[in-house]
Parts: structure tokens; sequence; C-alpha cells
């Protein structure tokens, strides 16, 4: 991620792409979505709020939702540890150990 933003060329597809899904809307969609979901999001996103995480969390069928104060809109870059002991612990619950087939 740090790489990603800090290399203008990414920079301006990422704004491009940001751009043209401001008319796109997925909340309806969501309830289809049958894996397991992990939000993580920060308390202090203005680019989407705290608000559309829980709505998000009540559509999903399968959702976990984790705020992380002090944070905007990129959680895996504002706070990385937090993060990704999260995405860790999400993925150890929800991915079955693997097994030997005889």
């Amino acid at each position: 991620m740090y790489g990603l933003i800090n290399d203008r060329s990414s920079v301006l597809r990422l704004i491009r792409m940001a751009r043209s899904t401001e008319s796109e809307i997925v909340t309806d969609r969501l309830a289809a979505i049958e894996a397991p979901t992990l939000l993580v999001w920060g308390r202090n996103d203005k680019i989407t709020p705290p608000d559309v995480a829980e709505e998000f969390r009540e559509r999903l069928p399968d959702a976990r939702l984790h705020f992380l104060d002090e944070c905007g809109h990129a959680p895996m870059i504002e706070h990385p540890g937090s993060f990704n002991k999260l995405m860790l612990e999400f993925l150890r619950e929800t991915i079955a150990e693997p097994t030997l087939s005889s």
C-alpha cells in the first residue's frame, strides 16, 4: 500500500477509479455475499463514514465489524499493526486448518 500511494501514476488511477464508483451503489447487493466478511473501518473516516459500516454489517449475512479509533479512510495504512492483527484473527477463525487426505 505504501508503494502504491507513493507512485504518482498509481494514485491518479486510484482517484479516477474512485470518481467512477461514486454513482455505484452496492448496498442492495451485499446480501448476496455468502463468504464471511471482515470490515475494518476508521472511526474518523470522512469519505465513507462509520454509519455506512454499520449498514454494511447489517446487510452482509456473515460480517464482523471492527472500528479503529483515530483512524480515517485507510486503516491498513494508518494502523497496519492493528489491521494485520484483526485480519490474522479473522483468517484463523474462518479458514479451516488444512488436513492431509489419505
